[in-house]
């Protein structure tokens, strides 16, 4: 696996990485200090698979870090998984990093074990919330509990697992209605992808924010999407 660390602090660059070799100990890890220097980056290693990504930068701040890196991706057709590293944990931040399409959220003061637990989960096609984050975004219905986690993936339709499928890789509603059309070979527009995400959202007994909603339930559940098969 190779994975790109994007931080303007060296030491926190250097702990990310130690933590990450700690998950996995044949990981390719580069590190870039800006956007610039992680477009450099990209543009000559673009089969990167994990981006951890701080969004306070020399060059860029705020969600726009984000924005930015995602618009860079999606012209380069880079389809690395992006998670925001953050020292702020504010329920506003997270549902506009989830909805720029990030695949998940980690504290930097999380510990190792946590660490551990987020990347191993976003591998495998999950999204990693902290918990404490969770409790606080809502999202889902509060007035009954929720059905076991088998009864609720169990009544997505087939398309609708691989809408899931791609939202969890973090794909824009564009990209992932793009996706579509080549399994298909047929147009799909973006307004169908956005009602399969309110099917989804509904399912999953999300009442509010459908796609913020959505990518928190997952992450709350700890639910996995395997990519889907695409003809050549």
């Amino acid at each position: 696996m190779r994975c790109l660390i994007v931080d303007d602090h060296p030491m926190t660059r250097d702990g990310t990485a130690m933590a990450l070799r700690a998950a996995d100990q044949d990981i390719d890890i580069r590190e870039a200090s800006s956007l610039t220097q992680a477009f450099e980056l990209l543009a000559q290693l673009p089969d990167v698979d994990l981006v951890l990504l701080d969004l306070e930068l020399d060059d860029s701040n705020g969600v726009d870090t984000l924005h930015a890196f995602k618009d860079w991706c999606e012209e380069h057709k880079v389809d690395a998984r992006i998670v925001v590293l953050s020292g702020h944990c504010e329920p506003e931040l997270v549902r506009d990093v989830v909805n720029h399409f990030a695949t998940g959220f980690i504290l930097k003061a999380t510990s190792q074990v946590i660490f551990k637990h987020a990347i191993a989960l976003t591998l495998a096609g999950g999204v990693y919330i902290p918990e404490v984050v969770l409790r606080q975004m809502g999202g889902a219905a509060q007035s009954a509990p929720a059905p076991a986690q088998g009864a609720r993936v169990a009544t997505l339709t087939s398309r609708e697992y691989e809408v899931a499928s791609f939202l969890v890789q973090g794909f824009t509603y564009k990209r992932i209605a793009r996706k579509l059309e080549q399994m298909d070979g047929r147009s799909i527009s973006e307004h169908t992808v956005r009602t399969h995400v309110g099917n989804i959202a509904w399912k999953l007994g999300v009442t509010e924010n459908a796609k913020a909603g959505v990518m928190a339930e997952i992450a709350r559940r700890e639910l996995r999407f395997s990519m889907p098969r695409q003809s050549s």
